[in-house]
C-alpha cells in the first residue's frame, strides 16, 4: 500500500510528463498501466481522503484533471475534504485545487464556502497601537457575498497574504 505522498507523487509525476491539459483538449490518457493507476488512486482516495494533508490532494486532483481520468466521486471526496482544512493549504495548493475542481465541473458547496470565508489573523504589534487585523479572502474577495466570478484561484492573493502575514509575525517579534 502507498502512502498518501507516495501516491499523490506519483499521480503528479506522470501527469506532468503527459503534454499539457489533456482535458483542454478533450482527450484522455489510455495508457493501460495509467488508467489503471488512476483508478486505484481514486479508489485511494475516495476511501481515505482524511489521510491526504493540501499538498497531496491539490497534487491529485490536478494531476486526475490532467490526465482526463478523474471521476465525481473521487473529486467530490477531494472536495470535501480540502473543505475542512482548507486554512492549512498554501496559495500554490489552493489555486491548483479551486482550477481543477472548477475546470472538472464537479461542485461541492462546503468548498465554495470554505473558500468564500475571508481568512483573518489579529496581531499585536509592540509600540504600533491597536491590534492589526489583516484579512485575506481566497481568489479575490471583489464580489458582494463571496469570492469572484471571475474563476480567480487565489495564487497571487493568497501568495501575498502569507508573505504579509509572515512580515507582521516578524515584526511582532523583533520590535
Amino acid at each position: 500500500r502507498c502512502t498518501p505522498r507516495h501516491l499523490a507523487n506519483v499521480l503528479w509525476g506522470v501527469a506532468k510528463l503527459s503534454s499539457g491539459c489533456r482535458l483542454a483538449r478533450g482527450s484522455v490518457a489510455t495508457e493501460p498501466s495509467v488508467v489503471s493507476l488512476c483508478g486505484m488512486a481514486g479508489g485511494a482516495i475516495a476511501s481515505d481522503a482524511a489521510a491526504f494533508n493540501a499538498r497531496d490532494l491539490s497534487n491529485a486532483a490536478w494531476s486526475l484533471l490532467t490526465l482526463g481520468l478523474f471521476d465525481r466521486p473521487t473529486m467530490l471526496a477531494i472536495a470535501a475534504r480540502a473543505a475542512a482544512t482548507l486554512d492549512s493549504f498554501n496559495a500554490q495548493e489552493t489555486s491548483k485545487l479551486l482550477y481543477a475542481m472548477r475546470k472538472s465541473g464537479v461542485h461541492c458547496a462546503a468548498l465554495e464556502e470554505a473558500a468564500s470565508r475571508p481568512r483573518e489573523q489579529r496581531l499585536e504589534l509592540p509600540l504600533a497601537g491597536p491590534p492589526i487585523l489583516l484579512t485575506h479572502m481566497l481568489g479575490g474577495g471583489r464580489a458582494k457575498g463571496g469570492r469572484e466570478e471571475t474563476g480567480a484561484t487565489a495564487a497571487t492573493g493568497g501568495a501575498l497574504w502569507e508573505g504579509s502575514l509572515l512580515l507582521a509575525k516578524w515584526l511582532a517579534a523583533h520590535p
